[in-house]
């Protein structure tokens, strides 16, 4: 007896926690979609669209694309091409799912006819457990069958589970439904309705009539809040245009009427104040004539007053500053900046006013203001004017003047030629080296002593070569007599009147060892004893002869060669002598039309 009461315990125990406790939701996962004549991204918002929805039912715990992608990376599974029941089975075992849903879709843009078919796919048995199929005519674009995609997945549901249910949160019973269409440009916005998020544009369900307050929401776009009303059993179309983020953005520059890009695109002239701009980065360029451009990113954010305030700079102006005579220093703003020349010396310089002195030694120092413009290009000439003899800006400075005889003579001060006549030439106060020189004149060197604010003056008068006594230094030695003359072939002639004393040298060295051997050949062939030793030790005198006679044309020979080279030496300083004489002739008669190099 009491083991017949436990049992009908038991038993209306298991029968109350059927009814009473909240079953188990299934897992379920969207397999990809087969599809033909839509794009890919087309398929991917159908492929969002039938999660979302599968959310929104609340019957099922929704594995989503993110999370089946992840799993089947670990798991090394290739989900494309997998689109049949077996296949999809053996995902959804892979992802603990109960279920996986496949759909495919056909769209014909010619005959603008659109099929769905939906199936429900059992992961244990791989066999379909529901399946609907839905057909719409006179669709003008697959997007038209997006809406209706929540009507699919409660049909699916129903005949997957033989439940009753709508697609819409419980109300009062005693109030009907209306049905609402939501459709927005552009697609793909989050629907709100009365703080409950509902999917994404385009969206049809039914809700309860009455009032009720609409969110739209999307990424780069201003919030949308509507409110409308649903009337029982009555279809309603919302249509709505989304306006994209923007702020305001507001330019100054200085100075004014700067020209203003944004991603290289004009917009106006400065001061400009820019409205409505779409959120975003903008790439922007402010260009003036005569100015630097300046270029920058910049972020336009969601109803933000934005401000760019920019002092352009200038481009500098070009400037060639000339002076008469060339070589002045210029100096900009008490700096040294270069000398003048024949081309000018260009500068770039900023705009404004400017103090501008040019120098040179023995010339008034010149000062003038210029005002330049950003970009200016022109050019300033100086003409200055010579100091007075015997004046100096410089208290440190003395002159010095030198005449010459002849008046064609080189002058050198401090290894610097100068002109000749060099008439009070302006120098530092000190000692400097000169030297006086001209071609056939003996030169002459000293030293200078300037003395502050004081004139120095020398007159100096070359001396002619002598030729007799050149003349005679060549006799004493080869080169000698050029040297003497102030011609500098004198060393070469030396040189080789040196090598051809070495060589008669060698060659009285070697008569004199040639005497020897002879001679011991003789005496050896005057003691000979027999035949044989007269043959042998008549070879050896014979061969010493020889040579002795050959040492003897040799030095002979080197004496020659000697004798030729001087004779040829004393011709040659005889030919110098006479070019000097032409010369002498020339600077006498005061028609001097050339120069010689000394």
């Amino acid at each position: 007896m009491q083991l017949k009461m436990k049992i009908r315990e038991l038993f209306f125990f298991c029968l109350f926690s059927s009814l009473i406790l909240p079953q188990e939701k299934k897992i379920i996962a969207v397999a990809n979609i087969t599809s033909t004549g839509i794009s890919e991204t087309q398929k991917t918002i159908l492929h969002n669209r039938l999660e979302t929805e599968l959310v929104n039912l609340q019957k099922y715990n929704v594995t989503t694309r993110s999370e089946v992608d992840k799993i089947l990376k670990e798991q090394k599974f290739q989900q494309s091409g997998c689109t049949e029941q077996a296949c999809a089975a053996e995902i959804g075992r892979m992802l603990n799912a109960d279920e996986m849903l496949l759909a495919n879709i056909i769209y014909d843009k010619e005959s603008k006819y659109a099929s769905t078919t939906l199936k429900l796919v059992d992961v244990q048995n791989a066999v379909i457990v529901a399946a609907i199929t839905k057909d719409k005519i006179n669709a003008s674009s697959v997007t038209q069958i997006f809406p209706d995609i929540a009507e699919y997945i409660l049909e699916l549901y129903r005949a997957d589970s033989a439940e009753s249910v709508v697609l819409t949160q419980s109300y009062d019973n005693d109030l009907k439904e209306g049905e609402i269409k939501i459709v927005t440009d552009p697609v793909g916005a989050n629907i709100i309705i009365d703080s409950k998020p509902y999917g994404v544009s385009p969206l049809k369900l039914k809700i309860q009539e009455g009032r009720h307050r609409l969110n739209l929401t999307m990424n780069g776009y201003e919030r949308k809040t509507e409110n409308f009303n649903a009337v029982a059993d009555t279809l309603i179309e919302l249509n709505y245009s989304l306006s994209k983020q923007t702020g305001n953005l507001m330019i100054v520059t200085n100075p004014k009427g700067a020209k203003v890009y944004l991603n290289e695109k004009y917009y106006g002239e400065s001061p400009l104040e820019l409205q409505y701009l779409e959120v975003g980065e903008y790439f922007l360029s402010i260009v003036k004539k005569d100015y630097e451009e300046f270029s920058n990113k910049i972020r336009i954010d969601f109803n933000s007053d934005a401000t760019v305030n920019k002092d352009l700079i200038p481009m500098p102006a070009t400037v060639a500053f000339f002076s008469t005579p060339n070589g002045a220093n210029v100096f900009v703003n008490n700096k040294l900046k270069g000398k003048t020349k024949e081309s000018g010396l260009i500068l770039n310089l900023p705009k404004g006013k400017h103090e501008i002195k040019m120098k040179l030694k023995s010339y008034y120092e010149k000062t003038q203001f210029i005002d330049l413009l950003p970009g200016e290009k022109t050019d300033f000439e100086f003409s200055l004017s010579p100091l007075p003899l015997g004046v100096s800006d410089d208290p440190n400075n003395g002159w010095a003047s030198i005449s010459t005889e002849p008046k064609s003579s080189t002058i050198k001060i401090h290894n610097t030629k100068l002109d000749n006549p060099l008439k009070y030439h302006e120098l530092r106060f000190g000692v400097y080296s000169y030297s006086i020189s001209e071609y056939g004149f003996r030169p002459k060197s000293g030293k200078l002593k300037i003395k502050k604010q004081k004139h120095t003056k020398l007159d100096i008068k070359l001396e002619k070569y002598d030729y007799r006594q050149s003349k005679n230094m060549s006799y004493v030695f080869p080169g000698l007599g050029h040297l003497a003359a102030g011609d500098a072939n004198g060393y070469l002639w030396t040189t080789g009147g040196f090598f051809l004393i070495y060589l008669i040298q060698n060659s009285l060295q070697n008569y004199n060892d040639k005497i020897q051997v002879y001679d011991d050949a003789y005496a050896e062939y005057l003691s000979a004893v027999n035949i044989d030793d007269i043959a042998l030790k008549s070879d050896r005198y014979r061969i010493a002869n020889d040579e002795k006679n050959a040492s003897i044309i040799q030095l002979g020979g080197s004496v020659l060669l000697l004798g030729g080279y001087w004779f040829w030496n004393t011709y040659d300083l005889d030919k110098l002598f006479e070019k000097y004489d032409k010369f002498y002739l020339e600077v006498a008669r005061n028609k001097i039309e050339f120069k010689y190099d000394f």
